[in-house]
């Protein structure tokens, strides 16, 4: 899951990065009290990025490039340590990740656990301590004060989930084929929940 924080103004008048720490992290949890050791255990198996830890050339997000040359994913894994929250010009601020000595091992995937990995900040998906603790779920938050989330927002509402049917049979089954080939959208689902009956009339 995907929440993304928009805002209309510019950053940072409207939003210090000092603000956005305040309910955003992408660091392990280091308290060491019940909560603390709880949201610790969430994050490590919900919200560290491993699809290419360890030079996993075979990820999807490797693709293209040299692992023996290239140390980032095109998901931009491994961030960089930094001390504090700043905000570019794209408006994708680049989270607070220090290196705080925190870290755990993980199998490198496809090893067959013979090679471990070392996780840390760099890694953590930035996360809602809040809604993590309450959903224990993979679930990336994001702000964004930029025109570019707009766009970003609207694409993934309306693209709908991906779907392909292929078939050939000499049979011409109407009704078989109308089922395969229907697809229902996030807007025609939309009209449905409302009744709106014109949602189902042919375009004859």
């Amino acid at each position: 899951m995907f929440i993304y924080y928009c805002f209309s103004k510019q950053m940072p008048n409207s939003l210090p990065p000092q603000y956005i720490e305040r309910f955003i992290s992408a660091e392990l949890p280091t308290e060491d009290d019940f909560i603390g050791q709880q949201l610790r255990g969430i994050i490590h198996n919900t919200m560290v990025y491993t699809q290419c830890v360890g030079g996993n050339g075979n990820a999807l997000c490797m693709k293209d490039l040299n692992p023996a040359v290239v140390t980032t994913c095109h998901k931009g894994y491994l961030h960089a340590f930094t001390e504090a929250t700043t905000i570019p010009e794209n408006g994708y601020p680049q989270y607070r990740r220090r290196n705080t000595g925190r870290s755990f091992e993980i199998p490198v995937p496809g090893s067959g656990g013979t090679l471990t990995a070392v996780i840390d900040n760099r890694r953590v998906v930035p996360y809602s301590p809040y809604l993590s603790l309450r959903y224990n779920a993979y679930i990336n938050d994001q702000v964004c004060s930029s025109v570019q989330a707009v766009k970003y927002i609207h694409k993934y509402i309306y693209k709908g989930g991906d779907k392909a049917t292929v078939s050939v049979e000499s049979e011409h089954d109407e009704i078989k084929r109308y089922l395969h080939g229907d697809y229902l959208g996030p807007t025609k689902q939309f009209g449905i929940c409302l009744n709106l009956l014109y949602m189902m009339n042919s375009h004859q």
